[in-house]
């Protein structure tokens, strides 16, 4: 019994002790690691504060280091010289929308050029509305889906996209299938075409599947088969 007694003193002893030399101790400091704040395309962008205003020597120096950056598919460096261009205001809008328009520019350039210019936000919509109704393919479907993440729609936008959706290239009715449902409620009136593209049987997969998710964004209370 003695013995037992003697046991339980020493370790309460024991427990004592590591209480005073851990317990009382200060705890190591929670490091809470914050993400990078992305940039919103439209009339709210702004500009990762990290773009050092030095990071390029002039605007062609920015616009040609984007698209390299975009061929390597170095998003980090696509960022910097975005956001650089956008620090940059008019001057940077205006090379960068005589670019798009630019129909002896390189396909990737005039493509660089879209991305920038939705940067800009409303005062870009003129010009990528214009890009549109471009004779290359790539350089229409890029208009139209950077177009569609300049926050509110217009009605300029809404109505190129319902006669964009009855063009005679699926792709191009696709891309804006896809950028309309970014639209959301404000893309309603779309709502027609998107159906009749979805009740079109011969019409690719892919597109009526694109026409189906549009029409629950842009009118969610229609009943769709």
């Amino acid at each position: 019994m003695q013995r037992l007694h003697v046991l339980y003193r020493l370790l309460t002893w024991i427990m004592v002790g590591l209480f005073i030399t851990t317990g009382c101790s200060d705890p190591a400091p929670t490091v809470v690691k914050q993400l990078p704040k992305k940039r919103v395309v439209g009339q709210d962008a702004r500009v990762d504060k990290t773009v050092a205003a030095a990071a390029f020597e002039s605007t062609e120096a920015a616009f040609t280091a984007l698209v390299t950056a975009r061929a390597e598919m170095k998003l980090d460096d696509q960022e910097q010289a975005v956001g650089w261009l956008f620090k940059k205001g008019a001057a940077a809008f205006e090379y960068c929308a005589s670019i798009g328009r630019d129909t002896q520019q390189p396909t990737s350039s005039r493509v660089a050029a879209c991305n920038v210019l939705a940067e800009f936000g409303q005062q870009a919509i003129p010009v990528l509305l214009e890009l549109t109704r471009d004779s290359e393919q790539q350089i229409v479907m890029s208009a139209v889906e950077r177009v569609s993440l300049i926050k509110p729609p217009t009605k300029e936008i809404v109505d190129r996209y319902i006669e964009l959706l009855d063009s005679d290239d699926w792709k191009i009715q696709l891309i804006t299938a896809q950028a309309t449902r970014r639209l959301g409620v404000q893309g309603g009136r779309t709502a027609d075409q998107l159906e009749v593209i979805l009740q079109d049987d011969k019409k690719h997969q892919l597109l009526r599947d694109a026409a189906r998710k549009a029409l629950r964004s842009v009118e969610p209370r229609r009943t769709l088969e």
